[in-house]
């Protein structure tokens, strides 16, 4: 009977244990909201209008790319897209300069794997280094600007309005930013933004939520990203560690 006791009781106790904080990465990077580290790998689930998907992001490190001063961090965004017309594998560059985490996407890769820049682009502002709540920046970048002409020039603004704590599938996070984004073409609207962001990331796991919404008409959501899973190479915390390049190659 008291066997039974036991059997019966222990449910409970493991049902009352609180539950294991989410895994960071390991060193110096799990004090960063936006850790980049070599091996790490996110997945997300993708929600619009049009259907759902997943989104995997896979850290490849520290690589050149052709038409591109220095090296970039580069992470390979693979999904099935094709119902949102999105590209099955998307190189992105990462950076730090001018005080920020900044972010190339027009990369593509050759037929011999090597990376390539597709467009003239500005990299676009991240977050800050030192992201201090109620800071603030507006960035006014090129995009497909090509010798030959082309492209265009939008604006960026961004405000870090809070530290929350956050549940997602991927579990619960107890020191996440809130950032509103908004991207800003004055050639289309010159009065008001054309979409905005919300984007939440969690220290020493990087970006957990995102939901885009038109800043247009009524700000209807338009898209939403929920990280599923995450994992970071078994490595020392003494090791964890990446060496992020810097603008210029410092």
């Amino acid at each position: 009977m008291r066997v039974g006791l036991i059997a019966l009781a222990l449910p409970l106790v493991l049902a009352c244990k609180e539950p294991a904080a989410p895994a960071v990465a390991a060193g110096p990077q799990q004090q960063e909201y936006f850790p980049l580290v070599d091996g790490a790998r996110w997945v997300y689930a993708m929600n619009a209008s049009g259907g759902s998907l997943e989104v995997t992001v896979d850290a490849r490190g520290v690589k050149s790319v052709t038409g591109i001063d220095g090296e970039l961090f580069i992470m390979d965004e693979a999904t099935d897209g094709t119902k949102f017309g999105m590209a099955d594998l998307a190189p992105v560059g990462y950076l730090r300069g001018e005080g920020y985490v900044s972010r190339y996407t027009a990369l593509d890769y050759d037929d011999k794997g090597g990376l390539r820049s597709i467009g003239g682009e500005d990299p676009m502002w991240v977050l800050p280094l030192d992201p201090a709540l109620g800071a603030v920046w507006t960035q006014d970048t090129g995009l497909f600007q090509l010798p030959e002409g082309g492209g265009g020039s939008i604006r960026w603004t961004g405000k870090i309005e809070e530290q929350i704590e956050l549940d997602v599938p991927a579990g619960h996070f107890a020191n996440v930013l809130r950032i509103r984004k908004e991207y800003w073409d004055e050639s289309v609207s010159p009065d008001s933004p054309l979409l905005a962001y919300e984007d939440f990331y969690a220290q020493g796991v990087g970006l957990i939520r995102s939901v885009t919404y038109n800043a247009q008409d009524d700000g209807s959501q338009i898209v939403s990203q929920d990280l599923l899973r995450y994992e970071f190479p078994q490595v020392p915390a003494a090791a964890g560690a990446h060496t992020v390049p810097k603008e210029g190659g410092e």
